[in-house]
């Protein structure tokens, strides 16, 4: 019996052993009976378990499954089955969560930045990363730098991505999907904005538009703006000094609307501006404000458009001089 026994555990058995099996338990006493089922439990090789591979695991829980639910066919209610139907379960299950357990995944890596703060970090694979304010990175620190490098993203951050041909560095952002295998770009994507953009210095990238599908792929200097909702793109030529000012501790303008030279300050510097004169509505500004000195740039708008300004907190309030 414990030959056919040992073939029903290795699912090796044929109808006809089967039949002969439940022939042989109905004609062995019950202490008989637990005697060689105890026996072969205990020599069971996951009774002295080393290998905690994720095969060696799978091939367990199979067998686990497979004690669980061993002689429902065979009908014999008796002492022994009473108490095997307790106490081995119990035993199996433990061990069943116990190995479940050694392939939990550790969290992810979470880089994050505040406001006016920046963040130089170098991912597993050697890619470099600089984050601006207001951005989140993150990856699995298990299965990154395996099939693939896969990270999510949200802010702002320039990315000097390593090259790996045989593992692709993939991006998940926001409404869309990023790919590329080596090289170096910059992206845009704040939740509350309706639209994400993603510069393109060097190498080649293809982007995929979550929500519709499709699909472009940018050359160097190309900027790609995204309508998140519709999932469209628009592509025009770009400069990097333009874009990538910020990484200098600059932002760059070119014939901005000086509303929105204000706005960029505010998120540069966590601050809020108030009262933009209206006589001043329709003025641009071209050129650079400093990113760590808020008294230099508003001393800079102060001298071309004739304004003074007083700060209270984090409020500054804006006046015709």
């Amino acid at each position: 019996m414990k030959e056919l026994n040992k073939k029903y555990s290795d699912n090796k058995l044929k109808k006809a052993e089967l039949k002969e099996l439940r022939e042989q338990m109905n004609q062995t006493s019950d202490d008989a009976l637990e005697e060689v089922l105890l026996e072969d439990w205990l020599n069971d090789e996951s009774a002295n378990v080393v290998d905690l591979s994720e095969h060696k695991i799978d091939e367990l829980k199979a067998k686990i499954d497979s004690r669980l639910v061993f002689n429902k066919s065979f009908r014999r209610y008796n002492r022994w089955w009473w108490a095997a139907a307790i106490i081995i379960p119990l035993i199996l299950s433990n061990l069943y969560f116990y190995f479940d357990s050694q392939r939990t995944e550790t969290p992810d890596m979470i880089v994050s930045t505040d406001k006016g703060e920046k963040a130089n970090i170098t991912l597993p694979d050697g890619t470099k990363v600089v984050l601006n304010g207001r951005s989140v990175i993150s990856y699995s620190s298990d299965r990154f730098n395996h099939a693939e490098r896969r990270i999510s993203f949200e802010g702002e951050a320039y990315f000097d991505v390593a090259k790996n041909p045989g593992v692709p560095f993939i991006v998940y952002s926001d409404g869309f999907k990023l790919k590329v295998l080596g090289t170096k770009f910059n992206i845009v994507n704040h939740k509350e904005n309706s639209d994400a953009e993603i510069f393109l210095e060097h190498g080649e990238v293809s982007l995929e538009a979550l929500h519709s599908s499709n699909e472009i792929v940018l050359e160097p200097n190309q900027k790609a703006v995204l309508n998140k909702r519709l999932g469209t793109f628009n592509v025009d030529k770009e400069t990097p000094r333009k874009v990538l000012s910020w990484m200098k501790g600059e932002l760059y303008f070119s014939d901005t609307p000086l509303q929105s030279v204000i706005k960029g300050l505010e998120q540069c510097y966590n601050v809020k501006i108030e009262k933009l004169p209206n006589s001043l509505s329709n003025d641009v500004f071209s050129g650079t404000l400093p990113t760590d000195d808020i008294l230099e740039a508003l001393n800079i708008i102060k001298g071309l458009y004739g304004l003074s300004y007083v700060v209270s907190d984090s409020t500054i309030v804006l006046s015709i001089r």
